[in-house]
């Protein structure tokens, strides 16, 4: 079963900010409980505040195999705080929550690993997005350990992820996975043995990347492609990062979403078909850089930008 719940504000500081909080960008965070506990309570603060706030189950009960929605969270870093049917705690720290749908899996390794105080994020793992950059809309989407026999659970749910949009599934715990995605026509796209373990996991699926798979010449997200490592050693801070096959007219997404690479800092884009493409980058000063036909295939690309070569590209 799969229930719903209006997000209950936090502290009198978030009612306070009023006009900006109505301006500001929410999702739906889902909180999916496959351990062998019911959850009994669960509390969401901003990382900034110190205090939890009310319980945000109420009367509800998240039970073994159910789900439990919380709807127009605002973005930003989260604590949560989850109670068992045992009374056990875990508290998880700084959880990212922002972009399309966010899903939280809890486990019994991860519940017990998280109330013996070993992981302080979601079920102690990263978190896997996926960009629908293709023609069709994704409605289902499975991950299972390649030691299970069984799917399990649509990760969406009642979701769709339709062309242009992202969703991203939170609390993965460090593994190989097979993958399974079912487009709008049904049409089936297997990935197996894919390794996922770390914080970030981006995976663009355009149309090329999905006709492949459903046809079974690919076994690895997007065609088995690359990925693509920012690392930004200039004075300023990149606000947006785009990719687009050099084949076409458009910029499409903003592939950093409302993440910053700040000076010092790095972003890792995976899951590349092998194409030539075009780069776009904006810095904080609103100035733009674009690199074309660079060719990408396969393996891990690093650029590193640094002042001189972020002013030179930007003076072409």
């Amino acid at each position: 079963m799969n229930r719903t719940g209006l997000w209950t504000a936090v502290t009198l500081a978030l009612l306070a900010c009023g006009t900006a909080l109505a301006g500001a960008l929410k999702t739906n965070v889902t909180v999916q409980n496959t351990s062998a506990w019911s959850i009994y309570q669960l509390h969401v603060s901003p990382t900034s505040e110190s205090n939890w706030g009310p319980d945000q189950l109420g009367s509800d009960v998240i039970i073994t195999g159910e789900s439990y929605e919380l709807t127009g969270v605002p973005c930003g870093s989260y604590d949560f705080k989850l109670v068992d049917e045992d009374g056990d705690v875990c508290v998880m720290n700084a959880v990212e929550v922002c972009s399309g749908s966010s899903t939280l899996v809890i486990d019994s390794d991860a519940l017990l690993a998280c109330q013996a105080g070993s992981a302080t994020t979601a079920s102690a793992g990263g978190s896997i997005t996926i960009e629908n950059q293709s023609a069709w809309a994704i409605y289902r989407f499975y991950l299972s350990p390649v030691t299970d026999s069984s799917w399990g659970d649509d990760h969406l749910g009642t979701e769709v992820i339709s062309t242009g949009e992202t969703f991203a599934l939170n609390g993965v715990a460090c593994t190989s996975y097979d993958v399974k995605i079912v487009d709008e026509d049904g049409d089936e796209c297997v990935m197996n043995a894919v390794d996922i373990c770390g914080d970030s996991n981006r995976w663009v699926i355009d149309s090329a990347a999905l006709l492949a798979c459903q046809a079974g010449t690919t076994t690895t997200p997007s065609g088995g492609g690359a990925t693509i490592t920012i690392e930004n050693q200039s004075a300023w801070a990149i606000y947006q990062f785009y990719v687009s096959a050099t084949t076409e007219s458009t910029w499409g997404s903003d592939q950093l979403g409302t993440e910053v690479i700040s000076t010092g800092e790095s972003f890792d884009l995976g899951g590349i078909p092998c194409a030539s493409y075009d780069v776009k980058l904006v810095d904080e000063d609103g100035d733009v850089c674009v690199m074309n036909a660079v060719d990408i295939c396969g393996g891990s690309n690093s650029w590193v930008i640094t002042s001189e070569s972020l002013l030179a590209c930007q003076a072409q």
